[in-house]
């Protein structure tokens, strides 16, 4: 029997084993659902070296529940969906951070305290003089590490 994926043939089925005739990413995926519904669980992959390694990848990404009888194919297998899956959780992650930092933008900022305009201040308020010229600075300037001190008056 052949079976055919969009219009042209993809793999043969032989009764006991099945037969790629196309080799290219989705065939591959389909072989090894229909394998997996076919053979079970465990699969024995018979080719070059590079489409088996390709196949142990394709198997990971697509997601389809088997195991490689080769011990190499089925590391390589658990190292891609190992890999893909944290790539889904840092994903997930920056998601959700992403979320609630948009969250935190659409909320309004809380209003400032209404201060009576009529109200003169208890205490005067206090500011930074400069000693050198004697007049009232009423900002500090922020000095790069290695400056003799963090604040300075401006």
């Amino acid at each position: 029997m052949v079976y055919s994926l969009a219009g042209r043939a993809i793999i043969q089925d032989k009764g006991d084993k099945l037969l790629m005739l196309q080799t290219d990413r989705m065939a591959i995926e389909t072989a090894l659902r229909l394998a997996h519904a076919k053979f079970g669980d465990v699969l024995t992959v018979s080719a070059p070296k590079d489409f088996q390694e390709r196949t142990a990848c394709i198997a990971a990404e697509a997601g389809v529940q088997i195991t490689f009888q080769n011990r190499k194919l089925e590391e390589i297998r658990q190292r891609q969906a190992s890999e893909l899956a944290s790539e889904r959780t840092k994903r997930a992650e920056q998601r959700e951070l992403g979320g609630k930092f948009i969250d935190q933008q659409r909320r309004p900022a809380p209003a400032a305290p209404e201060v009576p305009k009529n109200i003169a201040p208890s205490e005067p308020v206090p500011s930074i003089k400069d000693k050198d010229k004697g007049r009232s600075a009423n900002h500090a300037v922020w000095v790069p590490c290695g400056g003799s001190a963090g604040l300075t008056p401006a």
